[in-house]
């Protein structure tokens, strides 16, 4: 699929055109024709990119609210939940690989940092250690 990537901290025109097309200064923007999606958000990014209805992973756990885990029967099979940390861990992996790749700032390294964390946490709990 062709793109062309636009780092806006590069060139003015590029800042100004965001600015002009989403009202202001956010990134990551990702704009498909004039379809405009803000931040990573998988599910509309599948569907703006025509990939809405494949066959995707959507855990239970996306888009709970704090305190919610046991109501949405994480706390019953270990198979499902084991699963569930799988997809975690996948989703994890995606945003270090999506955050190395936006260059380098004391902010993306924090970010980087506890995500790293994060993913090996939920390794050595996979790995029962």
């Amino acid at each position: 699929m062709e793109f062309e990537d636009r780092n806006v901290a590069l060139d003015p025109r590029w800042e100004q055109d965001l600015v002009r097309r989403t009202g202001e200064l956010i990134v990551p923007v990702t704009m498909v024709g004039e379809q405009t999606v803000v931040g990573f958000d998988q599910e509309r990014l599948e569907a703006v990119l025509g990939l809405a209805g494949r066959d995707s992973h959507r855990p239970q756990w996306e888009g709970l609210q704090l305190g919610e885990v046991g109501k949405a029967g994480l706390s019953g099979a270990p198979e499902a939940l084991a699963a569930e940390m799988e997809a975690l861990l996948a989703r994890i992996q995606h945003e270090l690989e999506y955050n190395a790749g936006k260059g380098e700032s004391a902010y993306r390294f924090g970010q980087h940092d506890a995500l790293r964390f994060a993913r090996d946490a939920i390794i050595r709990i996979l790995e029962g250690k």
